[in-house]
């Protein structure tokens, strides 16, 4: 059993897997392949070879699928696992009577919290930072959100994924998508400017076709600059033109792997509308 009440640390197992934590942990090695955290946060780096690799709570066995993962045991008794890069499996903690299978399978995006009825309920808004292994899930708005919720009347659609809300998130190189391999950029590769960079930033899923009843709700905590990215090959709805002024900035995203360039798809350009909100309230594209 190893116990820390503070600081940082990045351990490699035998295994090739990569954990790091910062702040309090309670963490028992049970194998190269396999850790239970009792308290606190964990992230999980997983090379091919260490494929498969276990992180178990008293709520949950997360089973990797070749990932970039955390997981939180939280003193109130749920544990919340988030996944940065690739998939991981949710099962029942071992040694539980009955075998549920695998609860809930999630990729890169999604974010779950897992009560001890191992109800699985959506982690809406997620921090990441100031480390690159360091994140924090709220399933509720923080007083810090500008952005209180997302919905959306799509509800019968096979492919629904809850929206992720990232907090003070867009820069340039942020994760486009909810749950794809596609990344902001400045169209100059530069930085973004002032007045855009830190916003919070709703991480979507992609739609598989076009409804024309669609209607996205964007709940506002407060009066706030309201951003929408309009794709440039298609013309502008009217709903954009008549609510929404062109700031005349574009942005690209890179779809694939940004480490191959081989890979990497570089989109049309995107224009950048805006709107000024002067009260908080919900907001209908």
């Amino acid at each position: 059993m190893l116990r820390m009440k503070s600081g940082a640390t990045r351990v490699r197992l035998e295994s090739g897997a990569v954990m790091s934590w910062t702040g309090a942990v309670t963490l028992e090695f049970v194998s190269s392949m396999h850790v239970r955290v009792h308290d606190g946060k964990v992230t999980a780096s997983i090379e091919e070879r260490a494929k498969g690799f276990v992180i178990e709570t008293n709520r949950a066995r997360v089973v990797d699928l070749g990932t970039r993962f955390g997981v939180e045991a939280s003193p109130a008794g749920h544990t919340n696992v988030v996944v940065m890069e690739g998939e991981v499996e949710i099962h029942a903690p071992s040694g539980n009577a009955l075998d549920e299978g695998i609860l809930a399978n999630l990729v890169f995006g999604d974010g779950v919290q897992i009560e001890k009825s191992r109800q699985l309920s959506p982690i809406k808004f997620l921090s990441f930072g100031p480390g690159k292994d360091e994140w924090t899930a709220m399933p509720s708005a923080p007083p810090s959100a500008v952005i209180a919720d997302v919905s959306d009347n799509d509800a019968d659609s096979p492919s629904k994924r809850q929206y992720s809300i990232r907090l003070a998130a867009m820069r340039s190189g942020v994760r486009a998508w909810q749950a794809d391999r596609a990344w902001w950029y400045a169209m100059d590769g530069k930085e973004l400017p002032d007045w855009l960079e830190g916003a919070d930033l709703v991480a979507n899923r992609r739609f598989d076709g076009c409804r024309d009843d669609f209607q996205l709700s964007i709940s506002l905590s407060r009066a706030a600059t309201l951003f929408v990215f309009h794709d440039l090959r298609n013309p502008p709805p009217q709903w954009l033109v008549s609510g929404f002024q062109d700031t005349g900035y574009r942005l690209r995203f890179e779809d694939g792997v940004p480490a191959s360039p081989v890979q990497r798809l570089v989109s049309p350009p995107f224009g950048v509308w805006t709107r000024e909100c002067r009260d908080a309230g919900v907001v209908n594209l």
